[in-house]
């Protein structure tokens, strides 16, 4: 969780939820128990599972195998490297997702000759209703919330959204990206009422976990009524997880990490009761340039990498099961 973002007390629209029927709560235990330990399974070997060259070819009348992961964060840039494929997705997926507009980028030129050859064609056009496809990259993009200089696209002055998503590819590369930019309830409920979307993955929150309204009544409802999983970034410090809004709930899989490389402190940084720690330090795409990295570390990018790992377990299951 980045310690710089603060999630403001609002007033919760959702107060009227329903308690938890205990059926729910084991159902997402059980599957939780079962993703945790392919978690693990994955992380002790170096060796590629079997399936993967023909999960990356694999051809049907429904596609191929796939998983929908959506970050919740502060943007995405879309013309990096990282996040180019050439793919192109089926109608009957984008149809799933509800996209309602398509935005044809720019693929020649640097971060801003590209921006300004699409600004009229594209992001000076979108709303906050719009949700947004764009062909050559795994992204589907939306901003519910409508309240950014830019709507989809990473701000030039923060890059947190996209190296969240760049974490999630690094361990899924194969995912399918429902973007969602914002820090709201809306946000996460935006992602929650999409069909098609397996796992959700915040990395913001007060600082210190300081148990304050957050977005706990939007994960409630994207796991408990919609059946998504949830993975949550506790705090950068040694605060308890547990009091955390994003990562304390108990049908939210709450993320910490074990500090390493640049930040080897030999210790688990982060969250006192997290359900899993997962890698601090990674290398993740810039925000304002196309083909550029840079290393970091946080809770924030140990939270979608996990994402990413459920996501590909998801997927090798949905293969190997048809």
């Amino acid at each position: 969780m980045a310690d710089e973002t603060v999630i403001d007390a609002l007033e919760d629209p959702f107060d009227t939820a329903p308690l938890m029927e205990s059926k729910s709560l084991i159902a997402v235990g059980l599957l939780t128990f079962l993703l945790i330990f392919s978690f693990f399974a994955l992380a002790l070997t170096d060796e590629s599972p079997p399936y993967l060259s023909s999960l990356e070819t694999a051809e049907s009348d429904d596609w191929r195998a796939f998983s929908v992961v959506a970050p919740v964060d502060t943007g995405i840039n879309v013309y990096h490297d990282h996040f180019r494929t050439n793919e192109t997705y089926p109608s009957w997926l984008l149809d799933g997702l509800g996209v309602n507009k398509v935005c044809e980028l720019t693929f020649e030129g640097n971060w801003q000759e590209r921006y300004d050859a699409d600004k009229e064609s594209c992001w000076n056009t979108l709303t906050a209703t719009d949700i947004v496809y764009f062909p050559g990259t795994k992204i589907i993009g939306t901003s519910p919330d409508g309240d950014s200089e830019i709507l989809i696209l990473d701000d030039p002055s923060d890059g947190h959204g996209s190296a969240v998503t760049g974490a999630v590819l690094n361990a899924n590369p194969q995912a399918v990206i429902f973007f969602v930019e914002g820090f709201s309830t809306e946000a996460v409920v935006a992602a929650a009422n999409q069909p098609l979307v397996d796992v959700i993955t915040t990395s913001f929150g007060a600082p210190g976990s300081v148990p304050v309204s957050g977005i706990e009544r939007g994960t409630e409802i994207a796991v408990v009524e919609q059946g998504k999983m949830h993975t949550g970034a506790a705090d950068n410090s040694p605060s308890p997880a547990v009091q955390d809004s994003t990562a304390g709930p108990p049908w939210s899989i709450g993320i910490a990490g074990y500090a390493e490389e640049g930040d080897d402190q030999k210790e688990i940084m982060s969250g006192s009761y997290p359900d899993i720690s997962a890698d601090w330090t990674q290398n993740l795409p810039n925000h304002d340039d196309i083909d550029g990295y840079h290393e970091t570390s946080g809770t924030s990018f140990a939270t979608p990498r996990t994402a990413g790992i459920l996501s590909f377990v998801l997927e090798s299951l949905r293969f190997e099961f048809e």
